[in-house]
């Protein structure tokens, strides 16, 4: 493995799924091309938890969470949540073009700093960010 990672082709992995699955997996390649190519984002986050487990050794059961860990490189002026929600909205919609899924739309609905009230002096705060989904022109994009 080089220090840059494992290389895994996120394409195929797509398309060895059926129904929901490859459904979840189509979402998740849609957030993960929009992290990598966000410019304040793709050098921020080190992927981790079970769905890049199940990226790396090929399991078919996979978490509905992407989990990352930032580091401590984001502007100290603006708050992270701000940062993420900014840099996510666009580059969530733009991924899903590039990835070949123009008809999906995705969107930041909520960023929330876990531990809650104790977020800023917490020794491993965590930020929960709910990303909705839904088909263009469909009941649930309106």
């Amino acid at each position: 493995m080089s220090d840059r990672g494992t290389s895994i082709d996120i394409d195929q992995w797509v398309r060895d799924a059926a129904g929901t699955t490859r459904r979840q997996r189509e979402i998740t390649q849609i957030i993960l091309h929009a992290i990598a190519t966000a410019p304040s984002l793709h050098e921020v986050p080190y992927c981790k938890g079970g769905v890049f487990m199940g990226l790396v050794y090929d399991r078919v059961r996979l978490s509905a969470d992407v989990d990352f860990s930032i580091a401590d490189t984001m502007e100290p002026d603006k708050p992270t949540a701000y940062i993420l929600r900014e840099a996510l909205d666009p580059a969530l919609l733009r991924a899903a073009s590039e990835c070949g899924y123009s008809q999906t739309v995705q969107r930041v609905q909520s960023v929330r700093g876990m531990p809650g009230n104790r977020f800023a002096d917490a020794a491993s705060p965590a930020l929960r960010i709910k990303i909705g989904y839904a088909g263009r022109g469909s009941r649930q994009h309106a």
